[in-house]
């Protein structure tokens, strides 16, 4: 008689593995002692209760009728990862970063956008300053960009004499030069030329050139530091026009001119509201002439000799600097300036360049 080590089972016939279904085959089958002459049938033995015991993975694969059927429990859907061809179908582990999970979004690259070229003959914005650079105006001519900087740096540092003229009547440049009696620097009967000192810090309008209820579409920039002996008298409000010069009224030095300039300064800057002061020279030097402003006209009248925009007025201050070169001043051309007060001074900005 075969005797199972594990379950007790027992089969009259040799077999090694035991065949008892709740052994699963786990159990070794031994002969039993003292059964060899008295071994009973399998089916006259006692049935013995075997407790349950939980089966373990066979060294081989159970058949299916031998396995336990199990209910299949619903399970919640997730996502897997199909796999790869040639890999097994086991579900492969949830990956915590994956860089190319999303597709990688490329910055644009920086591109630098830049203004074409403004044409020599283009026009510019009326009014404003925007078109009208240091740049803008050297491009006109090779010596633009110098006497831009030049003029600038003048006005910062000493002040400008400016003066609104129609263009047809611009006989302080165009006419003759007359200077001051050599010993006496009498200007007695000599007509009293009309200038207002200008500096950043003075906010003044011009006279007729005002940017929007303006009469006069071009003013003259003089560098007094270069026609200071022309100088005779000021007064911080606007005087007479149309006057001559007294018996007693003569040409200042170069140094009281600087000094009277000074005092102008000390008493306009910063304050709001100045109303236009007035500087009287015997005519100027010529190479003291060093720009012109253009303002828009824009409300033209049948004495305007400028227009509402640049185009408007270009061809009349080229046919005008013509004329101050024949009468020999402007020699190198001028720069165009416009104008604006703000409250704290008069801005100038470079415009355009007539050669």
């Amino acid at each position: 008689m075969f005797r199972c080590e594990r379950c007790g089972w027992t089969s009259p016939t040799m077999t090694v593995r035991c065949k008892n279904a709740g052994c699963g085959m786990a159990g070794t089958m031994r002969l039993a002692p003292d059964t060899e002459d008295t071994a009973e049938p399998a089916s006259q033995q006692p049935v013995r209760p075997v407790a349950p015991v939980r089966p373990q993975v066979p060294a081989k694969p159970a058949r299916l009728s031998q396995l336990p059927v199990r209910t299949a429990q619903p399970q919640q859907p997730q996502q897997v990862l199909a796999p790869q061809v040639g890999t097994s179908a086991q579900p492969a582990p949830v990956l915590q970063k994956i860089a190319s999970a999303q597709p990688v979004t490329l910055a644009p690259p920086v591109t630098r956008v830049t203004k074409p070229p403004l044409a020599v003959n283009q026009s510019l914005p009326s009014g404003s300053a925007s078109g009208g650079s240091t740049a803008v105006v050297a491009r006109r001519s090779s010596a633009g960009g110098a006497a831009v900087a030049e003029i600038l740096k003048t006005y910062e540092k000493h002040g400008l004499w400016l003066r609104s003229v129609q263009i047809k009547n611009c006989q302080c440049v165009t006419e003759p030069d007359t200077a001051p009696q050599a010993s006496t620097r009498s200007v007695a009967g000599m007509y009293a030329d009309s200038w207002t000192y200008a500096h950043p810090r003075i906010a003044q309008y011009l006279f007729q050139l005002h940017p929007t209820e303006g009469k006069r579409a071009v003013g003259l920039i003089v560098d007094w530091t270069q026609t200071a002996d022309r100088y005779v008298e000021y007064a911080l409000k606007d005087m007479s026009s149309n006057k001559k010069f007294g018996d007693k009224d003569v040409a200042q030095t170069p140094d009281k001119t600087a000094i009277d300039m000074a005092e102008i300064l000390r008493q306009l800057a910063g304050q709001p509201n100045v109303e236009h002061n007035e500087v009287r020279s015997c005519q100027i030097r010529k190479e003291a002439l060093v720009g012109l402003i253009w303002s828009p006209i824009l409300r033209p009248t049948p004495l305007s000799d400028g227009g509402v925009t640049w185009q408007d007025s270009k061809d009349k201050f080229e046919k005008l600097v013509r004329a101050l070169k024949a009468a020999g001043a402007a020699q190198n051309g001028l720069p165009v300036f416009t104008y604006e007060v703000t409250g704290g001074g008069m801005v100038l900005s470079p415009l355009d360049f007539i050669a």
